[in-house]
């Protein structure tokens, strides 16, 4: 039966999900100015900033 979501396809969406929601939080956090809902030893700021908003993006494409 070709065409049809089966059980594999819904259990990917599920982690994608999964993936997504936590780090679309954090770049909306950290693209509004929101004090972070965890403790960084990191200072999460330029090339940090940068690829937590691209792997965002990158699941959120994933998920679409």
């Amino acid at each position: 039966m070709g065409g049809a979501i089966g059980l594999p396809e819904k259990i990917a969406f599920g982690v994608v999900l999964v993936l997504f929601l936590p780090f679309a939080i954090l770049s909306f956090q950290l693209t509004t100015g929101l004090p972070l809902f965890f403790k960084s030893a990191i200072p999460v700021k330029g090339p940090v900033l940068i690829a937590m908003d691209v792997f965002t993006l990158v699941i959120a494409i994933t998920a679409i």
